[in-house]
């Protein structure tokens, strides 16, 4: 018999009592009528006809790519991964000797008014938010590549080595600085939120998501999306399951950020008891893996035997130079 392990992040939350993550769980109703009290806009008058509403609508939506020179199709940051990129790995190296193609698609970034991004839809604020954490992170290693730290809880070439590698940097997006915690956390995490960006924004570590040579597109986010996600639980440095003695081993994400996958796992509305870490992480990895995966999943959940295990994360740098 095993002693189910009660969610780290939703004890936290609730011992502080006026957490985000918690009274959404707890209180999903009064949430609810928050988020439709926050949002609301004036109707359309009745007396306008539907063909009428229907071209506006088009049009308008046609404009939110059309009303700015911005490249919704990230081309340029596209011809630089493909150029460095080798099996999901950097090679910082050789992109450090050329850096400008990447030095100019930041500027880009830079330069964007912020009312052109205003107009974006979610799904082109998703794919914007997610390039460009992932090219401000590429960026990060260039500068200060070849890594050598001597912080000793992490490899010498690790990420984590550069101080303040996460909360410090700032790189300008829209004329004002922020950092790629701001942006993973609050662009992201927080504005838009979606448990799979997990497996899309990449910290240059080898247990992190591999990067990909396309950049994120709105036209066709939420396929890449379902794909990074399935990627990543089909790597068994991500996702292993016993099938005899029912031990699901788990990337550390999982831990760090539990509750970002409870909606989907089917968690979101419940109040009271509160969900299991096994609970919520068996119920949405069994969306994106193979059927053989999830039956010995429900085999095991069933009898109440499933043991859920944490995976060592490792934070040595996705250098394609070094992997070899």
């Amino acid at each position: 018999m095993h002693l189910k392990i009660l969610s780290v992040s939703f004890l936290q939350a609730l011992i502080a009592g006026s957490s985000l993550a918690a009274s959404q769980l707890l209180f999903p109703q009064a949430w609810g009528l928050l988020a439709h009290s926050a949002t609301g806009q004036a109707e359309a008058a009745a007396d306008k006809s539907a063909a009428i509403s229907s071209a506006t609508a088009n049009t308008s939506a046609a404009g939110q790519i059309a009303s700015s020179s911005f490249d919704q199709t990230y081309a340029l940051f596209g011809r630089e991964l493909a150029k460095y990129l080798e099996n999901g790995n950097v090679h910082y190296k050789r992109w450090k000797e050329n850096p400008a193609g990447l030095d100019q698609f930041l500027k880009s970034l830079s330069d964007l008014p912020k009312q052109d991004y205003e107009r974006f839809s979610p799904e082109q604020k998703k794919a914007f938010w997610l390039n460009a954490y992932n090219a401000i992170t590429i960026k990060v290693v260039l500068d200060n590549y070849p890594i050598k730290g001597s912080q000793s809880q992490y490899p010498p070439s690790s990420f984590r080595q550069i101080p303040g590698e996460w909360e410090n940097g700032k790189f300008k997006i829209m004329g004002a600085p922020v950092t790629l915690y701001e942006i993973e956390h609050e662009k992201l995490r927080h504005e838009l939120p979606d448990p799979r960006l997990h497996f899309a924004v990449v910290c240059a570590s080898r247990s992190c998501a591999k990067l990909s040579p396309s950049p994120f597109v709105a036209e066709n986010i939420d396929q890449r999306l379902d794909q990074c996600t399935q990627d990543f639980f089909a790597d068994p440095k991500n996702l292993t399951v016993n099938p005899r003695t029912g031990v699901m081993s788990v990337n550390k994400i999982f831990s760090w950020f539990t509750l970002d996958f409870a909606g989907k796992a089917g968690y979101a509305k419940r109040s009271f008891p509160p969900p299991m870490d096994e609970d919520i992480i068996a119920s949405y990895v069994s969306f994106y893996v193979p059927t053989d995966e999830r039956d010995v999943i429900a085999k095991f959940r069933s009898q109440d035997k499933l043991v859920l295990d944490y995976l060592p994360y490792d934070w040595a740098l996705n250098d394609a130079d070094e992997t070899k």
